[in-house]
């Protein structure tokens, strides 16, 4: 378990790593396809014959979106953040939500499986047929120009990044015929790795002995009666016994008014007059 835990988390830095780098490369090559754009609308030379270099810029972006869709869909398939519906398993007993866990990812396992199936045929049957820009007519009929002799290429030329991604697809048996139909691959592919980690999730809930929840539960209101706070009403005894007896007289916390110290002073000053 330790050791696909390991393998699965070096997997899913190698997804970063490329989702990172299709993502600043896809933001470096609109930015420049704009700014060129933009060059080339105020009739500046060397601004157009860049922009036509970049033809293959939209397909580039196209695909790297691809990339971007589904290498996030695995790293979301690995840290368990993909779309799932919880309301039944949270509504049964534990025993049985194990149970329902690993019927779930046992079922979408199968079916990431049976979609990058149905996607690699689609890719394969998509990228059959030899682009115009990548054909050459020989001897022998109209063929590849990575496949044609170098004496049957005439003013044509091979390129040689294609070639080689060819090549290397041809050694593992995936016939490839253009750059698109290559990185159309990458669909299949992440399907795989999905559908994989789902199984192995499967495979681990399977192996792992549930946990004994019906004794935690029981053990729980032991701990908390044990651990309950002692009451923290004040004793009344205790708090007349502390209290200190005060030998002072209370003041009276009474204002008093001004104006009725002037009233009474005024009524004593009168009674005096009149008695003399």
């Amino acid at each position: 378990m330790l050791s696909y835990r390991r393998v699965d988390e070096a997997i899913a830095r190698v997804e970063s790593a490329v989702a990172v780098g299709v993502l600043v490369a896809m933001v470096l090559v609109a930015s420049l396809q704009a700014l060129f754009f933009n060059i080339a609308e105020r009739n500046v030379g060397w601004a157009q014959s860049m922009l036509e270099s970049l033809d293959w810029a939209d397909a580039f972006l196209q695909k790297g979106t691809l990339w971007l869709a589904f290498i996030g869909a695995s790293l979301a398939t690995y840290h368990d953040k993909h779309i799932a519906i919880d309301v039944l398993p949270r509504l049964v007993a534990p025993p049985v939500r194990r149970v329902m866990q690993i019927v779930a990812l046992t079922g979408a396992g199968a079916v990431a499986f049976l979609l990058a199936k149905v996607f690699y045929d689609a890719c394969l049957v998509a990228d059959q047929s030899v682009p115009f820009e990548y054909e050459v007519l020989t001897s022998q009929g109209p063929e590849h120009v990575c496949d044609a002799a170098p004496a049957e290429l005439g003013t044509a030329t091979a390129p040689m990044l294609l070639c080689g991604v060819r090549s290397a697809f041809a050694a593992i048996g995936v016939p490839v015929t253009s750059g698109g139909g290559a990185a159309q691959l990458i669909t299949p592919l992440m399907f795989v790795v999905i559908g994989m980690r789902l199984w192995a999730r499967a495979v681990i809930a399977g192996l792992t002995p549930p946990r004994d929840e019906a004794a935690i539960g029981a053990l729980q209101p032991v701990a908390s009666e044990s651990s309950e706070p002692e009451s923290s009403e004040p004793d009344p005894n205790k708090a007349e016994s502390s209290e200190p007896a005060s030998s002072e007289p209370e003041a009276d916390a009474t204002p008093r008014d001004d104006d009725d110290d002037g009233e009474d002073d005024s009524m004593t000053s009168g009674k005096k007059a009149d008695e003399s």
